[in-house]
């Protein structure tokens, strides 16, 4: 329900529209799916035995971490390396104004990942099937970018007040002194 405006043209469109359609067919229901959740910037997330949605937007912090259990340990990594991240990433899209046929935005670079030259090492994202906005594949391109280009990891057992995080939660860590370089925002 959410409008953005075309700043390039005037106007507004809807901020993750899905035109197209699902043609169920013998394929896995998953496979079908994925084009679905890729156009709104969204996952598919196993919650249990249930398949989930976490959508692209910002999701505000449901749990804060004032402490973790000794016996899981602490593991935490602060950044990946950039060889082990796509230089860039490039979302193609269905475009109306050319006949339907599929259309790409320029490619945007992952933040640490070594600087784009050249077409080699980038991330293609395919949103033909169900975006046909250049605004909507490049907000899609932006969200995949900050996401391939996290800086921080952590890994470690959470006291049981925290048994309500399930995978796509947004979670605070507010530790004491000694532990700070740890605190932040992860998912």
């Amino acid at each position: 329900d959410e409008s953005v405006s075309l700043h390039y043209a005037g106007g507004s469109e809807s901020r993750d529209t899905a035109n197209g359609f699902i043609l169920w067919s013998g394929k896995e229901i998953m496979d079908q799916l994925q084009p679905l959740a890729a156009v709104g910037a969204g996952r598919l997330l196993r919650v249990g035995s249930r398949l989930g949605y976490a959508a692209g937007d910002w999701r505000a912090s449901t749990y804060t971490a004032t402490d973790i259990l000794d016996e899981g340990g602490l593991e935490f990594e602060v950044m990946r390396p950039g060889r082990d991240l796509p230089r860039g990433v490039r979302a193609s899209y269905t475009a109306p104004a050319r006949d339907w046929e599929p259309s790409e935005v320029p490619a945007l670079a992952v933040p640490n990942g070594l600087g784009l030259l050249g077409d080699e090492g980038i991330k293609g994202i395919d949103l033909t099937q169900f975006c046909t906005s250049a605004t909507q594949a490049m907000r899609v391109q932006k969200i995949e970018a900050a996401r391939l280009g996290a800086q921080k990891s952590i890994r470690c057992m959470l006291p049981p007040d925290s048994v309500d995080l399930v995978a796509g939660a947004t979670m605070t860590m507010n530790l004491p002194s000694g532990w700070t370089r740890v605190n932040g925002t992860y998912e």
